[in-house]
Parts: structure tokens; C-alpha cells; sequence
């Protein structure tokens, strides 16, 4: 049970830079049309990794610790990740590009798309790290 906590509390990292690229890759495709790129500066970036940061806890974390305690199986990773991932950005694109949806055509399948690849990619690495020989073994286990 440590190995999981540990792995699943050093995950939390790769999901907050995971979320940053997705949040970034969506700003600059949906936030050009509205001309909001400007925010990709300095505020931003800080506001999408802190709020990833603090969404980590209630989210993924404990669905990374179910996924490893339960299965070890790559498709179930990715599926489950990726589904919760897209859903994800789309409730990240109504919340931050509701108001300019219509005015500027603005399309959620980019933040849909860019959040499931990053949710695809942390599957990925989770499956990796936890399966790795040595991956977060400790000295009594």
C-alpha cells in the first residue's frame, strides 16, 4: 500500500505539467480567435498550475490510487484517464470560453482533444512508472 501511495503521490506532478500543456495548448488555439493570449504572459500559466495542483486531490489521485490497487491493465488506464481527462477540458472550455462560444465560433473538441491526450499521456506514464522495476521502491519493500 505505501508503494501505491507513493507512486500515486509523485504522479501528482506529471498531472499538474500534463494539465499546464493542455491548458496552454487550448488557449492558444480557442484564445487567439478571441485574441485573450495575451494572458499566456505570466498570470495564466501560474493560474492553471495552481488550480491543477489543487484539483489533483479530489480527482485523479484518488482514481489513480483505485486504477492501481485494482487492475494493472493499460487500456483500462487509458480509457479511464482519457475519459475523465476530455470531460475535463470540456468543462474547462465552458467555464473559461462560454461567453465568446457564439461571438467568435469557438470549438470545445480542441480542449476535449488536448485534455484527453494529456490524460493519455499521464496513463502512459502511470503504467510505466508502476510497473518499473525499481519505480518507487523503498528500502523495506
Amino acid at each position: 500500500m505505501k508503494r501505491i501511495l507513493r507512486h500515486s503521490l509523485i504522479m501528482w506532478i506529471p498531472f499538474a505539467l500534463l494539465c499546464l500543456g493542455a491548458g496552454f495548448a487550448v488557449e492558444l488555439v480557442e484564445g487567439s480567435k478571441v485574441t485573450t493570449t495575451y494572458h499566456i504572459g505570466g498570470v495564466f500559466p501560474l493560474m492553471i498550475w495552481f488550480t491543477s495542483v489543487l484539483v489533483y486531490p479530489v480527482t485523479f489521485l484518488p482514481l489513480t490510487l483505485l486504477i492501481n490497487k485494482t487492475t494493472n491493465r493499460l487500456m483500462i488506464r487509458i480509457l479511464s484517464y482519457g475519459l475523465i481527462s476530455g470531460l475535463s477540458g470540456w468543462w474547462y472550455f465552458n467555464g473559461a470560453y462560454e461567453p465568446f462560444r457564439e461571438q467568435y465560433d469557438l470549438n470545445s473538441s480542441s480542449a476535449v482533444f488536448f485534455f484527453a491526450a494529456a490524460g493519455i499521456l499521464y496513463a502512459l506514464l502511470d503504467h510505466y512508472l508502476f510497473n518499473h522495476p525499481k519505480a518507487f521502491r523503498g528500502e523495506g519493500e
